[in-house]
């Protein structure tokens, strides 16, 4: 059945079963804002508790960069009482991160909210943290991504899941439960630090474990139409606050969702719909090309602490498409300019060295590519 045939509730189960989000017994931590994405998430959530067996706390982090900011907190604070949810408050001071480490307020306040949210699940033993991602962030997102020159993994919109072993940085899923390293694009997805390239003993517990490690991050509302959710609300007689923040087009995606997808509505009213289902088709075939571009990298890459080695002549054998992907997996902090960087290198008749983004250098010699980190990345590992 169709998303627009199910009532939100119906398309939330129907998310929940379809990418095997909640495991029953799961112990679920919520990041709950207290706008109406999140308020909504934590509602259907607690009517899947009895029929789940669910675990449920809730994690509200205050910003701390809005004069609303306690409104908010409040608001939180009295919801979770009244629906008798655990909740943990915590607060982090985004614009003197931001200052601290050279990043915008947006890019800050998502890294330290991921940041958060692992730290807080890892101390409430949650394996779970449900995020309220709707179908209309996941058109902003390819939007923002096709707009900065993103490639087929950009396209691929927000992913469904992801799975975590140490930070948000962390390798994603799209469409599955495989916790392959996705391209890093726009704001929801982010490549994972360098770790010696695709470590072999936690791919292989990974796998082993039905692609579950670690905290998995699930985002049950990508199905649902953000109108759609505020109708339940209304109709549950469910209040929420608004984030005055969003009506700013000084940000990326503020100015998107005021100002463009509405003209892109008035073209199509099914947009919204129609992208989320090109972007499951990108993922889908993003996620088999990745495991083709697995088994190759296995076959042709050696992994020693720090470094990566690549058989040059095993590798020209394969296609470009091939090539690229076999990159991001034993090396996915690359962006699609080192990517190419490296090709251009692998096609040159003598050996050299290729300094490359985020710390990571080449060296070639001897029928071998040698990616090896910096002292910099090594020292921030």
């Amino acid at each position: 059945m169709s998303a627009g045939k199910l009532s939100v509730p119906g398309r939330f189960f129907a998310t929940l079963k379809e990418h095997d989000l909640l495991p029953e017994g799961a112990s679920v931590l919520a990041a709950v804002s207290g706008g109406a994405d999140s308020v909504c998430l934590l509602d259907l959530l607690r009517l899947a508790q009895p029929r789940l067996k669910l675990r449920l706390a809730v994690l509200h982090l205050n910003h701390g960069l809005r004069e609303s900011a306690a409104r908010d907190e409040e608001f939180v604070r009295k919801l979770c009482r009244d629906w008798r949810v655990e909740l943990v408050v915590a607060r982090a001071e985004v614009a003197a991160f931001a200052k601290r480490h050279k990043k915008g307020i947006e890019e800050a306040g998502r890294e330290l909210r991921y940041r958060h949210l692992e730290r807080v699940a890892r101390r409430l033993k949650c394996d779970v943290v449900a995020l309220g991602h709707t179908a209309n962030d996941n058109l902003e997102t390819m939007l923002l991504n096709l707009a900065r020159g993103a490639g087929p993994r950009g396209l691929a919109g927000i992913p469904v899941q992801r799975c975590s072993e140490t930070n948000y940085k962390d390798t994603e899923t799209r469409s599955g439960r495989s916790c392959h390293s996705e391209e890093a694009v726009d704001e929801e997805s982010r490549p994972a630090p360098i770790s010696g390239g695709i470590p072999r003993s936690a791919r292989n517990d990974t796998e082993a474990r039905g692609g579950r490690t670690g905290i998995t991050f699930i985002r049950p509302l990508i199905d649902i139409e953000r109108d759609k959710l505020e109708q339940h609300l209304r109709a549950r007689g469910i209040d929420w606050v608004e984030d005055e923040s969003n009506l700013d087009v000084k940000y990326r995606r503020n100015l998107l969702r005021r100002e463009v997808v509405p003209v892109i509505l008035e073209l199509n009213p099914n947009a919204v719909a129609n992208a989320r289902r090109a972007a499951q088709l990108v993922a889908e075939e993003g996620e088999f090309l990745d495991g083709l571009a697995e088994a190759a990298a296995r076959d042709i890459a050696e992994f020693g602490k720090g470094r990566v080695r690549i058989d040059i002549l095993k590798f020209k054998d394969y296609n470009n498409i091939l090539k690229r992907r076999i990159l991001k997996r034993v090396l996915p902090q690359l962006d699609s300019q080192a990517v190419e960087g490296v090709l251009q290198f692998c096609n040159r008749d003598t050996g050299g060295k290729l300094t490359l983004t985020r710390g990571v250098r080449a060296h070639r010699r001897q029928g071998i590519i040698e990616f090896e980190r910096t002292k910099e990345i090594l020292n921030d590992a």
